[in-house]
């Protein structure tokens, strides 16, 4: 899980330019669909695999990015757990 606040959305250009670092994990998504709210858009995102992300992305800086658009993702190792399955119990604040 990863808090939409916590990912960072790049255009494929923007990807090109600036390789991430070695604590930075990135992977290549489709927009399906923006939603502009105040200063910010929500993205939902597609990965190849059919897996749905939400993001969250400062409208200035980002007003290239439309639906269809390929675009990639990236996060910090730091802000990220997977959970391949759970109980409820095991998700909790000091994860």
């Amino acid at each position: 899980m990863i808090r939409p606040e916590n990912l960072y959305v790049l255009s494929k250009e923007q990807a090109e330019q600036e390789p991430p670092a070695s604590d930075i994990n990135q992977i290549s998504t489709t927009v399906e669909e923006t939603v502009f709210l105040d200063e910010s858009y929500t993205c939902s995102l597609v990965t190849s695999s059919g897996q749905r992300i939400m993001g969250k992305i400062v409208a200035r800086e980002h007003s290239e990015i439309a639906p269809s658009s390929e675009v990639y993702v990236r996060w910090s190792t730091q802000h990220c757990c997977i959970y391949d399955t759970w109980n409820d119990q095991d998700i909790t604040k000091a994860s």
